[in-house]
Order: C-alpha cells, then structure tokens, then sequence
C-alpha cells in the first residue's frame, strides 16, 4: 500500500512538472511570437516611414519650386498626412513587455518626424518668396535637423531596443528567416541640413551673399573656356559675335575645391562699355565640371572691336582666383 502511495505520488509530481514545463514553454512561444509580431510590425512602419521621406526630399528636389508653389504645397501636405498617419499607427501598438523601451521611443522617433515636416511644410511659401526667402530656407533647415535626429532616436534605441530583446530571447535577426529590423536612414545625405543646399535644390530666391558661405577646405573655381553656339573662343585670335544683337555665351566652369560650391556667379563685360550680364549655378561639385549661360547686357553696331570679358566669380574663401576669368578680343559683324 505505501509503495502504491508513494507511486502515485510520483507520478502525479511528474505530471505537474510535465504541465509546468508546458505552461512555460507556451508562453516563452506566447512570448517569442509577441516579439516577432512586434517588430515586424515596426520593421514595416519604418519602411513606410522611410518611403515618404524619400518622397519629401524628391519634391523638395525637382528644381526651381517658385514655378510651381503651389503644386510643391500640396505634395508636401500630402506628406505631413501620411507622418501624421505613420504616428498614429505607432501610437496603437501594443508591445510586449521586453520591447517597451523601444516603443516609447518609436513614438519619439516618428513625432520627431512628422514635427520636422510640418516645419517644412509651413516654411515653403516664405522660403520660395524674395522678401522672405532666407528666413524661410533656414525654417526649412530646422525641421532637416528634427529629421536627422529621428535617424539617431531610431537607430539609438528602437532598432537597438528591439535587437537586444530578441537576441536575449535567442530569435534570429535577418536574413531569409529571421526577424527583419529596418536599418534605413531617413536623412540619407546630411547636406540637407545646409541652408545653401536647401536654397539651391529649392530655387530659392536667397542672395548669392548668404547662399555661400566660407568653406571650411579648399574652395573656387576654373574658367576653363567659353562659346559662343557651338563655336569654341580663343584668347590668341579675334573671335566673332553677331553685331545687333545680344547674344548668349556658353562659360565652361569646373570646381576645383573640395567643397560643394552653391549660386555660383558667371558675368561677362564687354571692355569699354559700363555694364555688365551676370547668370549663376544653382550648385557645383568638386571635380565636376558645367555651363553657364550669360546673355551680353547689350547689342553692339557691326564693325566694333573690343575685348570680351568672362569670369566665374570668386566664392568666399577662395584662395587662387587667377583661374576664373578669360578674356577674348572679339570683333562684332
């Protein structure tokens, strides 16, 4: 009898252990898969995320907005709402509990975003207006830094908050089956945080004075030819202009710095005459070379000798400024 006893007893903390470890090991599955579910979740949202910032830099991009405010407005408006959207969704989620740091500031990562884009939004109109231009580009750039700094949130403690939870729980991260983590990064080029790129890649009516300011390496420009159609200039022959008219030459400028160089300067003079044409370069790139187009201030009689003057002016800082100006006797017929 008490050997039948003290079997059933055995067996009976056999089945307790059974089920405990059962119990335990659903809910370490419960867990596993909470986890999972959640980060794929936030895998997901920041890819959107990612995609509509990639979106608002496109926009900000295409050019010369001031043609076409309006359009501009609206596009980046569209934007706002699917950041607002992205935040509400973040909002509803419900983490577990190893993953509840993460989801704090998941929330903090994209409110930083959707503040950044309604800066934006709300600075264009003044940023695309002359009187108001560079009050509005640098507004632009204060919502550039809360972009970037989402970066750093996201990267600091929600992509890392997520990573550490798994791996403490031995889930596989990447790769054909494991759990993704977005590894994107909203403010792709930090240049964006530079009030003279902002003006450039806008069209922004802001003065060449502040579009450029001293560069922190080497900087300036080369002259290195200029044309008149497809007719290439040369300082050792009298070259020829049509008389009558104003015509449009064609300056050769390549940056010879090694620093992105933004509203360059192209003018040209004719020698003898009081006035002078200037057009410019929205922005140029260290070892890259490009055109300008400048249209002589006036039209001069057949039969005029003189000598034409280009010169791609000098940015602040640049130091050898004997490379940027030519100069061409011309003949006008």
């Amino acid at each position: 009898m008490q050997n039948r006893r003290l079997i059933a007893a055995g067996v009976i903390v056999a089945v307790v252990v059974v089920v405990a470890l059962l119990v335990h090991q659903l809910q370490v599955s419960q867990a596993n898969n909470s986890m999972k579910t959640y980060a794929g979740n936030v895998d997901g949202l920041m890819t959107a995320s990612y995609n509509n910032g990639t979106r608002l830099f496109a926009e900000l991009q295409r050019g010369n907005a001031t043609n076409n405010e309006s359009a501009l407005t609206t596009a980046v408006t569209n934007i706002l709402a699917r950041a607002r959207a992205n935040l509400s969704t973040a909002e509803h989620y419900s983490p577990p509990s190893q993953m509840a740091s993460a989801q704090r500031h998941l929330i903090d990562t994209l409110q930083l975003r959707y503040n950044g884009i309604q800066q934006i939004a709300a600075a264009i109109p003044n940023a695309l207006t002359s009187q108001s231009a560079s009050q509005g580009v640098a507004d632009i750039a204060v919502g550039m830094y809360d972009l970037a700094a989402s970066d750093v949130v996201y990267k600091s403690f929600v992509a890392t908050g997520i990573a550490t939870a798994l791996n403490g729980a031995g889930i596989t991260i990447g790769g054909t089956s494991g759990v993704p983590i977005n590894s994107s990064q909203l403010m792709g080029d930090l240049s964006w945080l530079d009030t003279r790129a902002i003006a450039a890649r806008l069209g922004a009516p802001v003065p060449s004075s502040q579009a450029n300011l001293p560069c922190s390496g080497s900087c300036g420009h080369q002259l290195n030819s200029v044309s008149y159609g497809t007719t290439l200039f040369y300082t050792t022959i009298t070259n020829t202009l049509p008389a009558g008219t104003r015509p449009t030459l064609t300056l050769s400028v390549t940056n010879t710095g090694t620093s992105v160089e933004y509203d360059v300067q192209c003018k040209v003079w004719i020698k003898g005459y009081n006035d002078s044409a200037t057009s410019s370069i929205a922005s140029t790139t260290p070892n890259q070379s490009t055109t300008c187009n400048v249209t002589l201030p006036r039209a001069l009689p057949a039969g005029t000798s003189s000598t034409l003057h280009a010169e791609v002016v000098p940015v602040p800082g640049e130091a050898d400024k004997t490379n940027n100006f030519l100069a061409y006797p011309v003949t006008f017929k």
